[in-house]
């Protein structure tokens, strides 16, 4: 066994990853396993008793990764008493090796009834093989569990067909074992082959003779497991994804002997033959009912139903493995099928993969595996831009957008909004916009529909950065928004399309926080928009005084500027804009770090800020409105408001060590993602704006906060975001009274240090 270990060991380390060392670990493995099941444990059991080793599932298909079980089956039909002393003299030196080891111990009689009774332990006995002992034994037993499988196949393939297939081949993180494309689908169709022919199979090469794969397809189905089998390796040996079965992204930036692209197209060709196949065996099954069932149809297709190596290779039109389906899918089919929404996406996955839209959108069947991977984002390119469209069809059917008068072009423009990301870098909707009215024109559209899919495409993420990032509550603003967008008719359409690009993007890229922001931008735009097209409509005011009085905040002002007990505040609380969120207004006494305050206070009582606006009140005072929702699955009620009310009466008496408290509310609250926090600060005539992107954690906004104030600047509005674990918050500013012109590079300097 030392023996063993130390050439495992070596042949590990030296390996190139991939399906040849897969093998080469297996073959050294059964060496081991017959040295010692047929010298030490054999030893111990009486002469002449009749036995077999098997090995099943991917250890009997021949190939053994670095982390993978040895799943083996001891089949004799000696008694229990009898062969524990060989099994357990067979077991612990694997056990004491820490090898991953599965066994059960069967008669010929129980494994059969084992593997009608299981579909899991049928599935591993399908590609089995006997590697010691009495191999005619174990060989006789493995054929007699595939011949009775073949009697049930119909069943026992609409079972296997109803397996769980998480997730999709185009999810940047995918599941390279059980996911959708991974080594399970493989393996599906290597049962699907044993299940045909009535015998055990170690790959799908019989499907070619059954009819159900073509020559190429096999071809490429090969190809694809190999580099699965590539990336599993490096996974596995890197500790990545625990047995190496999810290529997460700093896992895929790690992988060195596979491309990770390579990876979700290898996911993708697996998937998608799988479909094909399953559908052809449907199509044989129809027939075969009104025959003599799958055994007469095997053999008129040229393969014996219990022999695989009594097989002969249909012939058929030879296809490349790079054009799996060269018929392209006409422009009215493919925006019939948009039409239909998410229903149609399975179609729209296949034909893209196949290159049938390839005449339509240039590279089409290469953005289905291209990563491009951002934040908040799950899926390749091409499959994202697939979502996106189906989804602003089925948002097309809402009431509230019905507006859109050429749902052509907007289904066209979602389709192709990422095109630009053909090519790396920054500034892809200005690249794709060109594209985008060239493949309008493909797809039949006029000139003027072309062009207005090319200003879509141009201008998709606008209306989601700009509501993320501007005062909504300021005229000047919506105003400067508006002369960047000029077209009203563009709105109704643009406002789709953000929906179901965020949608399309990630569960954490859109929410209803995220949704009433633009959609109180868009009546802001329109408003404008449709004053400026008005002839009698005065001009914009882009000097308007944003601050314009409340009677609500000067009521709480006057009651805080007559109370001079430290700590005093008053409070006003109030149902917010989206379900599960409040309106605070807060007065209190205008000093320094104000904001710090009460953001650490909200943090504290496990509140997020949406966003913040503060203006200068009467007597010193100052009054602050915030957003707020729950920072936790906990519901928001009274206890929330009292602790909110304790802990901020204290920490402005300055009774309370905020900073300390948050600090340890830290340590129990780690952010979900890692990374560096990053700032952009643009100046403005009246100040600058703060930008600051960084993984999201508690008491974030109180620390920038403060470190604004630190800085000599005050906070006049802050609208506050998260996505997939990030938030992302802009801070509008102004110089405090009395700061030195150096107060932006003395807070760049500061929020280094956070």
């Amino acid at each position: 066994m030392h023996r063993y270990e130390t050439q495992r060991r070596e042949l590990i380390a030296a390996a190139v990853p991939g399906t040849d060392s897969a093998r080469r670990l297996a073959r050294l493995t059964d060496e081991m396993l017959l040295s010692l099941a047929e010298g030490r444990a054999a030893a111990r059991l009486p002469r002449r008793t009749p036995w077999s080793l098997v090995a099943l599932g991917g250890y009997g298909a021949g190939a053994l990764l670095p982390a993978s079980d040895l799943d083996l089956l001891v089949v004799s039909d000696a008694s229990a008493a009898t062969l524990r002393p060989f099994v357990e003299a067979l077991l612990y030196p694997l056990w004491d090796a820490r090898l991953s080891v599965g066994h059960q111990v069967r008669s010929r009689r129980e494994q059969v009834a084992a593997v009608r009774a299981d579909l899991a332990t049928l599935t591993a006995t399908l590609t089995g093989r006997a590697i010691a002992g009495d191999e005619a034994l174990g060989e006789e037993v493995l054929r007699a569990c595939a011949c009775d499988a073949a009697k049930r196949w119909d069943r026992i393939l609409a079972e296997i067909h109803a397996r769980p297939r998480p997730g999709s081949p185009y999810l940047l993180e995918p599941d390279l074992k059980e996911g959708a494309g991974g080594r399970r689908d493989y393996d599906e169709l290597t049962w699907t082959a044993a299940v045909l022919t009535g015998a055990p199979q170690r790959d799908p090469q019989a499907l070619v003779s059954l009819g159900m794969l073509e020559p190429d397809e096999s071809a490429m189905l090969d190809a694809a497991a190999e580099t699965v089998a590539t990336a599993r390796w490096e996974l596995q040996l890197a500790g990545e994804g625990g047995s190496g079965s999810l290529m997460a992204e700093e896992a895929a930036d790690d992988l060195t002997t596979v491309a990770p692209t390579e990876v979700q197209r290898a996911l993708a060709d697996t998937h998608h033959l799988l479909l094909r196949v399953r559908g052809r065996v449907a199509a044989r099954a129809g027939a075969g009912r009104r025959r003599r069932g799958w055994g007469m149809l095997a053999r008129n297709s040229g393969a014996d139903a219990t022999d695989p190596s009594r097989t002969t290779v249909r012939t058929s039109p030879a296809r490349t493995s790079d054009a799996p389906n060269d018929t392209a899918l006409p422009a009215i089919d493919a925006l019939a099928l948009l039409h239909r929404g998410p229903d149609a996406l399975p179609e729209l996955e296949e034909a893209a993969w196949a290159g049938r839209l390839d005449h339509l959108v240039p590279g089409m069947r290469e953005l289905m595996w291209l990563r491009r991977p951002s934040i908040a984002h799950i899926r390749t390119v091409g499959a994202h831009s697939l979502a996106c469209a189906t989804n602003a069809a089925a948002l097309l059917a809402e009431p509230e957008h019905r507006r859109v008068l050429d749902r052509d072009a907007l289904l066209v423009a979602a389709l192709v909004h990422d095109v630009g990301k053909m090519e790396p870098g920054p500034g892809h909707s200005e690249r794709g916009a060109p594209v985008a009215e060239s493949v309008a024109r493909d797809f039949g559209l006029g000139e003027a529909a072309a062009a207005h899919v090319a200003t879509l495409v141009r201008h998709h993420l606008f209306l989601g950065q700009t509501a993320a990032t501007i005062d909504l509550d300021d005229p000047s603003a919506i105003a400067a928004a508006a002369d960047t967008l000029c077209d009203r008719e563009l709105l109704a359409p643009l406002h789709v399309l953000t929906i179901a690009d965020s949608l399309a993007t990630g569960p954490g890229a859109w929410s209803e926080w995220h949704a009433a922001l633009v959609a109180t931008l868009v009546r802001g735009l329109e408003r404008e928009l449709l004053l400026a097209g008005s002839p009698s409509a005065p001009p914009a005011d882009t000097d308007a005084d944003t601050t314009a009085t409340d009677p609500r905040l000067d009521a709480l002002a006057s009651r805080v500027a007559e109370d001079r007990t430290p700590g005093a505040h008053a409070l006003d609380i109030a149902p917010g804009p989206v379900p599960g969120s409040f309106r605070v207004a807060v007065a209190t006494h205008d000093r320094p770090g104000v904001l710090a305050t009460l953001a650490g206070t909200f943090a504290l009582a496990g509140l997020d800020i949406l966003t913040a606006r503060s203006v200068p009140a009467r007597a010193g005072t100052t009054a602050d409105t915030f957003v707020v929702a729950s920072a936790t699955l906990a519901p928001i009620g009274p206890e929330t408001w009292s602790r909110v009310e304790r802990t901020l009466t204290a920490a402005l008496a300055g009774r309370f060590a905020l900073a300390v408290r948050l600090a340890e509310r830290r340590r129990h609250y780690t952010p979900r993602v890692a990374g560096a926090l990053e700032t952009r600060i643009e100046e403005t005539g009246a100040g600058a704006t703060l930008h600051v992107r960084a993984p999201d954690r508690v008491g974030l906004l109180h620390d920038i906060a403060r470190a604004i104030a630190e800085s000599g600047l005050d906070v006049r509005g802050l609208t506050a975001t998260s996505r997939a674990g990030w938030a992302e918050d802009t801070f509008r500013l102004a110089l405090a009274e009395g700061a030195g012109s150096g107060a932006l590079g003395q807070l760049q300097m500061r929020l280094r240090e956070l």
